[in-house]
This record gives structure tokens, C-alpha cells and sequence, in this order.
């Protein structure tokens, strides 16, 4: 026996055998990151698969496809029945569109959304719009791709939850700062109807997680037209 192997400690032992041997680097500077955790992928080694009992390496001969099995492509499968009752879903989907549209401040066919000049706004301004615009339009869009599938109505929920979500994160970066956060308030409320009322479903779900930070927001923007007739619903 070798003075290296009768020193040798057990994993040590193990990791030779097994071919996973420390790198010198990572045992003198272990503060670095092994070679498979770097992004490159000509870094990455192939997994070593000795010692792991019970795992199967390659598919057992049954799962194999017959290759004298006849493909039947003459038969249409059933369509696949929705598990929600999608007229009734649509109808409250659409209702919170039809009562702002139909409000007292929403019903002026020929009203026109109010065109924001960014280079007047400051900075934080302009970017925390742009990002809310962003954001507030993937949503828009992600619905409308939705629109008619099997399970729409989870699909929409989905979505909203992840919108309100990336809003919340955006508040946030901004401290919930409530004379920023009015100022946006009121702009998207002016803008174009179908972002508005995006928006405004947004917020709804956003005010059931964080119901004090969101009325804050409300609150600062009582008077408003389009504000009062958002809190009704």
C-alpha cells in the first residue's frame, strides 16, 4: 500500500475511484465555483454515475415503440371539454369592461386619451411609465392570446396574478412613494381604454393582496373622475 492511498481519506478514496476528484483550485480556493457552474458550456463534465444504485440509465426494452404498430390518422380524437363553465366565466370576465365603459365618465364615445409628453416628466417619472406601460400591455396581449382556449378562465388568472405581481415589485422600487404613484395613477387612467381598464383589473387583484398601500394610493387621488368611478367597483 502507497503512502497516498494509506492516508487517504475516505472520500477521497471514493472520489478517485469514481473519477469526481477535487479540483486543485477549488481545494485551495474554495470560494470559487466548481467548472460546471460556469455559464460556458465547454466547462461542463459528464455526469458520474457510479455508486447510484437503482438508476436507470436507458429505457427498458417494453417502453420501445412497435415499430409494426399501425398509427390510426383517420380517427379524430374528442375535443377536450372545458372544466368551467366558460359562458358564465365570460360574462363576469366582461363585466368590469362594460361598467366602466358605460359609466358616467367612460360612456363620451368621442373621448380621446390624454397624450403624455415624457420629456417634460422627470427621470423617475418616465421610467417607472415606461415599465408600468410595458408591463401592462404584456398582459393586455397574453389575454387576447387566451381569449377562446379550453381553460381561458385559469389562463387569465394566471396572468393577472403574475402582472400584479411585477406592478407590486415596480411600487416597490419606488418605495411606494405615493406622489409618484398618484401622478401614475392618473395617467394611465387617461390613457387608451383598453389599457386602462387592463390596468384597472390589475390593480383590483393588487388591492386584495395589499389593500392599505393600494387605497393610500386611491385616497391621494379622490376628486378625480376616473378614480371615484374606479373605486366604486
Amino acid at each position: 500500500m502507497s503512502f497516498e492511498i494509506k492516508y487517504m481519506s475516505v472520500e477521497q478514496y471514493l472520489r478517485k475511484v469514481s473519477g469526481q476528484e477535487k479540483e486543485t483550485l477549488i481545494i485551495d480556493h474554495n470560494y470559487v465555483k466548481p467548472w460546471n457552474a460556469h455559464p460556458d458550456s465547454h466547462r461542463t463534465k459528464p455526469a458520474r454515475l457510479i455508486f447510484m444504485k437503482g438508476l436507470q440509465r436507458y429505457p427498458h426494452p417494453s417502453y420501445n415503440i412497435n415499430e409494426n404498430e399501425e398509427i390510426d390518422i383517420e380517427t379524430c380524437d374528442e375535443p377536450i371539454t372545458s372544466p368551467f363553465d366558460n359562458m358564465s366565466t365570460r360574462k363576469v370576465i366582461d363585466e368590469l369592461e362594460r361598467n366602466l365603459q358605460f359609466s358616467a365618465h367612460f360612456s363620451d364615445v368621442e373621448r380621446k386619451p390624454e397624450e403624455l409628453d415624457l420629456d417634460s416628466c422627470d427621470p423617475h417619472q418616465k421610467k417607472l411609465y415606461q415599465q408600468v406601460i410595458r408591463i401592462v400591455n404584456s398582459d393586455r396581449l397574453a389575454k387576447l392570446t387566451f381569449r377562446g382556449t379550453v381553460d381561458e378562465p385559469l389562463k387569465r388568472r394566471i396572468a393577472t396574478d403574475k402582472t400584479s405581481r411585477q406592478l407590486r415589485q415596480m411600487f416597490g422600487m419606488v418605495f411606494w412613494n405615493i406622489e409618484l404613484l398618484s401622478w401614475l395613477h392618473k395617467k394611465l387612467l387617461s390613457s387608451d381604454v383598453s389599457i386602462m381598464i387592463s390596468y384597472v383589473e390589475i390593480l383590483q387583484t393588487l388591492r386584495a393582496k395589499v389593500p392599505l398601500l393600494v387605497d393610500r394610493i386611491l385616497q391621494a387621488c379622490t376628486g378625480f373622475a376616473a378614480n371615484d368611478t374606479v373605486i366604486q367597483y
